[in-house]
Parts: C-alpha cells; structure tokens; sequence
C-alpha cells in the first residue's frame, strides 16, 4: 500500500502487487486529498490516519475489499489526530487527542476502543511518543505534568510506570530516537550535565549514559541510530568532527576513520555498513567500513561535490538518492552493471526518479519511486531487484548411440519468487528430437555416431519477472561397434558393449551412467525499471 497524488483525486491511497497499480479508496472525495499515513497492520487489517471533510483527520482501516472510518474520536470536522500505532498486548494502541483527556494512548481490539492510559489526568496532554516494544514492554516517552518529559514503560493493563526521571523535577530530558538491540535499548536524552548524548538500559539492572562524547554540557546530538550485527551505530558530534561510534551493550568506541572526514547518514544491508561522509579532497561520497575502520568506496563525482544526499536499504540492496533542482534527481543502485561501483537506474520514458518519504517504499523485491518529466508529468515505477533463478540439472554425463536420454530441469529454484518456464534448446551436433513437456523433464534418442561426439543443449531457465538464468549442457554420445567380437590375431579381450535401455536383453551387465548434477547460482542480480 501507499499514497500517490493525481490531479482527479489528490492524495489518496493505492496499492500494487509489484505488476499493477490501483486505487483503494478515494477518501476524500474528489480532487480533495485523504493524505493517508501512520500505517500498522493489525488482524488482518491496514489502519491508519485520513483526513475528510466531515470527519476531519480520524483513524480508518482497510482490508483491501472493504476501507472504513474505523472512529471518529473527535465527533464532526474536528480531529483526533492518531499518530504512533503499534500493536501489543493482543491490542491496537495509538496515541489520539479527544476533548477533555488530551493526548494520551488509547487501545482497541478491533471492535472496542478504551483509554489505555491517561498518563497527564484530565484535559492535560501527556503526549506518548516513540513508542517501542521492549522485552514484553510497550516502552515511549511522555509527560505526566510532573516530572516533566522522561522514559516510561507500559508492562500490562493497569500497570505502568516511570523507568526513571533522568533530569530531576519538571525538566524534561526527552528521550527519543528510541532503539533495540538484542537485550539494550539505546536512546538520547538532554541533562544540564551531559547535553545530549546517547544512553542504554535493560530495563532491569541499569539505565546510563553511554558515554559523554561531546564533554561537559556541550550536546553532542547523536543522529538517528541504525542496528548492524548486533551493535549500534550512530553518528555523534564532538571536538574532533562528527563521527560514526558504536555501542556493543553498555560500552561505546569511535569507528576510525580520516582526519578531516565527517559523517552523516549511515544505513545497513546486513553484510556492510555504509556512511556518507564529507572531506577537503573528496566532497561528499560514500565510505564502507573494512576491519573497523572506514574506507573510500568509490569517488563518485571526482573534481566536485557529491550530489548524493542520503542512503536507503530496499531488500538489502543499497539506494543513493539524489536531489537537485537542476532535473537531475535520480537513484542509484550499488552494485548493478559494475559490482561495486554507482549505476544510475534507468527511468523508461523519464528524466529522472523522484523520491522523497511519501511515495517511495519497498514492497518485497519491489522498490517504488515516482518519475517525473515535463512532458508527461509524473508515473510510478518500480525498480526491481530480482534475484536470477537457480538452475538444477540432472543428466548423464555420456551415453550410448540409440538410447533414450532424459535430462531433469525440474529441481531448478527461484529463491525470491517463482519459476514461470523452463526450456531446452540444441546448440550443436546431431540433430535430435526434444520433447518440451512443461515439467522441465527433457528427453531424447541419441542420435546414430560415427564416432564418439558431443551434443550441446542450452537450457534456459525464466522466473516470475521475466529475468532469465542459462546454462550449457554437454553430453557424450558414444559409438556402439557393429562388429563386437575382436579378432584373436590381434591380441586383447573381445568387448561387447551394451547399450543403456530400460527392458533391454542380452547377456551381460547394464551399462552404467555416469550422472552429474549441475547447480549453478549466479550471485549477480539483475535491475530493471518498469512503468505500473
């Protein structure tokens, strides 16, 4: 699901299965936009927050078939304004502002919807933000009216409480960019003392500052946090430039790297951690990190400054995006023709991908953008990352003229969808019949020789997208000797081969084939671009 805007219905809600795009709903109706946001699945239905005319913004549901306001907290044109929606405690909790309790968080079970808790009593706002699920715990930040905005925990209907008041009194420390990693959970918080820095707790034995990176008072506003092989990663300001730091538990190290480069977004794909960071000799580009320490990935625009100003992970693929107002605004892919090197997605009929929080997402292997030109406007596409299918072959190895061959295809894989063909085709040598059964079991007579000679097949293997993985496959036919007995003035045994069949007779034993089993994965991917 996601948003899009047309000139005919505004901003309204779509969906696509990664082939084709549709309207859900139109919410609003007319050119009048919904801007539906804040979505959570929840019981086999999508809720989020929508905007109309008589309901004002109120939280809706949809289950694909059937899209409903799903209540209107705050009666007629007013708004209640659902915002941090997150499934626990077998409920749907949010947090909405209704006359005469604020904002605070409410539940629902999909039927019922009940005050889960009025934190800050009366018409006083709470406010609940950030909220985060930790070890069985709905955890966020919020004000009671009294000891300002700190870290609270919600463990079950009923109970909840403060898990400390980090800056003593009606002062706030406002917790934020709340995270987990394994059994911590990380997030920044302001005291006199320390500013702003980075803390951790379990919940249960500690809660600390991680470390005062930028001494004394001075902040040093760690940037958004991202998880990568068990640790956390953040970027930190201090005396010495803004710099990419870690956190293993309760303890922190600096991630080396040059005198001079500072760091901005940092983003994972499960293998590698990538930064943009900036220098005197290379501008703005992107740095991997190697054995602990950061290292030049590629020089993307040698001579002048990146345009690249910020990184996304779509299904483990890293995303560059750009941003100009020159028409250059484009997304490149890491990777793609040259493996490690910057290739610019190609855009069919367009100038260039737009993309920007609302209208880009990963739907599987999908990632949708929106490409805008002059001419047309603006479309949808999807950049795909298709992971080529495996071919699994079994066949003999060599064979006897005249026997009848079966080569199996059918073991062959797609690991990221569906096999949708698989086809086998000759290449060279003697002519034979194929059959084209669409199982992917393949046979044939070998073909009459008079000599031993090799026959080549292609067999091609296509996925669900379209994408294609080909392999050539060999086998020997061997030449059966018309004349088996030998003649005893030349010395040696006499040989007297027999041909490989199901329900032959004659003396002797079977021949024996030799069967190999070829696998081959190709570890490259495959980008395209495609109009919904």
């Amino acid at each position: 699901y996601f948003t899009a805007y047309t000139e005919d219905l505004g901003v309204e809600l779509w969906r696509t299965n990664g082939h084709d795009a549709e309207l859900v709903h139109d919410i609003n109706p007319g050119n009048a936009s919904s801007k539906p946001a804040n979505f959570m699945e929840y019981d086999s239905w999508l809720y989020f927050a929508a905007t109309t005319l008589n309901e004002g913004r109120e939280l809706w549901r949809t289950n694909g078939e059937t899209t409903e306001l799903f209540a209107d907290l705050e009666e007629g044109p007013d708004s209640s304004y659902p915002t941090e929606l997150i499934p626990f405690y077998d409920y749907l909790f949010f947090v909405a502002t209704i006359d005469g309790l604020g904002g605070e968080l409410i539940a629902t079970n999909g039927d019922d919807i009940e005050v889960a808790l009025d934190l800050n009593p009366g018409a006083g706002s709470s406010d609940p933000a950030s909220l985060t699920l930790f070890n069985d715990m709905l955890v966020f930040s919020a004000n009671d009216g009294t000891h300002g905005r700190e870290l609270w925990v919600y463990i079950e209907p009923g109970q909840y409480q403060i898990v400390t008041d980090i800056n003593p009194g009606a002062s706030s420390s406002n917790p934020s960019l709340l995270t987990k990693v394994g059994s911590t959970l990380y997030f920044s918080a302001s005291t006199p003392e320390l500013g702003r820095e980075m803390w951790s707790t379990d919940m249960d034995n500690y809660i600390e500052p991680l470390l005062d990176i930028n001494a004394g008072a001075n902040s040093s506003s760690p940037g958004v946090p991202i998880s990568h092989q068990g640790s956390l990663y953040f970027t930190a300001s201090s005396d010495t430039g803004r710099k990419v730091w870690r956190a293993t538990g309760d303890s922190v190290s600096e991630v080396t790297s040059d005198v001079g480069l500072n760091f901005g977004t940092v983003a994972s794909t499960g293998e590698t951690l990538y930064a943009l960071a900036t220098n005197q000799a290379f501008g703005t580009e992107l740095w991997e990190m190697q054995n602990d320490s950061f290292v030049l990935v590629q020089d993307f625009t040698p001579g002048e400054g990146s345009i690249l100003n910020s990184l996304a992970v779509s299904n483990g693929h890293l995303l560059g995006f750009t941003a100009s107002s020159s028409g250059t605004d484009g997304v490149y892919l890491l990777g793609g023709e040259v493996e490690g090197e910057w290739s610019k997605v190609s855009t069919p009929g367009m100038d260039y991908l737009r993309v920007s929080s609302f209208n880009a997402m990963t739907y599987g292997k999908y990632f949708i953008a929106q490409g805008c030109n002059n001419a047309v406007g603006c479309e949808f596409f999807k950049v795909v990352f298709n992971e080529l299918p495996v071919i699994n072959v079994t066949s003999p190895d060599e064979v006897d003229e005249a026997v009848e061959v079966v080569v199996d295809a059918s073991g062959s894989t797609d690991n990221d969808g569906i096999i949708a063909e698989i086809s086998m085709t000759q290449l060279s040598g003697p002519s034979v019949s194929l059959s084209q059964p669409e199982s992917g079991v393949f046979s044939f007579t070998a073909p009459d020789v008079d000599e031993d000679m090799i026959i080549s097949f292609e067999i091609e293997v296509v996925d669900d997208d379209m994408d294609t993985a080909k392999q050539t496959l060999n086998i020997n036919i061997l030449q059966v000797a018309d004349d088996q007995t030998g003649d005893d003035d030349q010395g040696g045994d006499t040989v007297n081969p027999t041909p490989v069949s199901s329900g032959g007779s004659g003396g002797g034993s079977a021949g024996v084939w030799l069967l190999l089993i070829l696998s081959l994965t190709l570890l490259s991917s495959r980008v395209s671009v495609r109009k919904i």
